[in-house]
């Protein structure tokens, strides 16, 4: 099913739900230490070989961002900033993906 056949109320449900997985993520402080250390030795990796780290921030639907807890968003950006090595961020804007798609 496409999302914009998708009733309101279920556009909420999906939004809340997915958003309540992130989360619930916060609370998992040894799984999120470890992939730190996995994401550095990545960027170290892609340093050595001298590979441009390219991250893509996508956008987000109001039912998303309604539910997420903004710790999560500042968890995000803050573990961005303690990565060793150099990472390019590409924010993608709805706007910009409407007028591909027509």
């Amino acid at each position: 099913m496409d999302w914009s056949e998708l009733s309101e109320d279920d556009k909420k449900y999906a939004g809340h739900e997915r958003a309540e997985v992130h989360n619930k993520s916060i609370k998992r402080a040894m799984t999120y230490r470890e992939n730190l250390k996995y994401f550095n030795a990545l960027t170290d990796l892609c340093k050595r070989k001298k590979i441009n780290l390219l991250f893509v921030i996508t956008p987000v639907t109001i039912y998303y961002r309604k539910y997420l807890d903004r710790q999560y968003k500042d968890i995000f950006y803050d573990t961005l900033n303690m990565i060793e090595g150099d990472i390019y961020l590409i924010y993608m804007k709805i706007a910009a993906l409407v007028m591909r798609i027509l």
